[in-house]
C-alpha cells in the first residue's frame, strides 16, 4: 500500500492526459487534474472506502463545493501545499508543483518507450488515442504510476474544468489531423500551437 501525500488531510491522484499519436508520438497535457477524496484519510479503517478510493465517482459530490473540493488542477493546489505545512511558501509550493509535473513527463515517456518494445504492441500510422494516467505523489515527492486507462471518462470535470478537457481535444484534433502532413491543411492551422507536450518520439517516422 503506497503511503500518500495529504492536502487538507485527504488524500488524491493525479490524472494525467496522454495522446498517442502515429507511430509512435506521446503527447502529454501540463494541465493535470488532482482528484481528491472527500473524507479525512487520517485514522479511516479499509472500510471507509471512501478516504482510500479517490475515483471522483466513488465520492459523493452533492454540491459545487463539493465538486471543487473533490476535483482542481494541480497547478491550483499551491495554497493546499502551504496549509498543510509541505511547502513554506507559494513559491516552493510552485518548484514542488513543476517537479512533479517534470517527473511525469520523464515516467511517461519511459513507460511509452518500455510498452512500445514489445512484440505485443503494434501501431498504425494513421491512428490515435487518448489515455487518462493515474499518478500518485508520496510523502517523500516520489511520482508513482499507478494505471494507465484506455477511454477515459472526460465528462467529470464539471462546468469549471470542463475547458481543460476541450483544449485537451481540440489540441488531439491539432496534431492529429492539422500538424498531419497526410491531410491538406491551411499553412495557419498547421502552424497552431498546441499546449500538449511532445514528451517520447520513436526513432524513425512519427506517422
Amino acid at each position: 500500500y503506497l503511503e500518500p501525500l495529504l492536502l487538507d488531510g485527504r488524500k488524491f491522484h493525479l490524472r494525467v492526459f496522454m495522446l498517442l499519436v502515429g507511430n509512435l508520438t506521446a503527447y502529454v497535457s501540463p494541465d493535470f487534474l488532482a482528484i481528491f477524496s472527500l473524507e479525512q484519510y487520517a485514522g479511516a479503517s479499509l472500510d471507509e472506502t471512501r478516504a482510500h478510493l479517490t475515483n471522483i465517482s466513488h465520492q459523493q459530490v452533492l454540491s459545487l463545493e463539493d465538486q471543487h473540493r473533490c476535483m482542481r488542477l494541480f497547478a491550483e493546489t499551491a495554497p493546499d501545499m502551504m496549509a498543510a505545512g509541505v511547502a513554506a511558501d507559494e513559491a516552493e509550493a510552485n518548484e514542488r508543483i513543476a517537479a512533479v509535473q517534470e517527473r511525469v513527463f520523464a515516467i511517461v515517456a519511459d513507460m511509452v518507450a518500455a510498452a512500445s518494445s514489445e512484440l505485443t504492441f503494434q501501431t498504425r500510422k494513421n491512428c490515435f488515442e487518448l489515455f487518462g494516467l493515474d499518478f500518485m505523489i508520496d510523502p517523500e515527492w516520489g511520482v508513482w504510476l499507478l494505471e494507465a486507462n484506455a477511454e477515459p471518462d472526460l465528462s467529470k470535470a464539471g462546468d469549471r474544468l470542463q475547458g481543460v478537457i476541450d483544449d485537451i481535444l481540440q489540441d488531439t484534433l491539432k496534431l492529429v489531423v492539422d500538424h498531419n502532413p497526410r491531410f491538406p491543411s491551411t499553412a495557419e492551422a498547421a502552424a497552431a500551437p498546441v499546449r500538449l507536450r511532445e514528451v517520447y518520439q520513436r526513432a524513425g517516422r512519427a506517422w
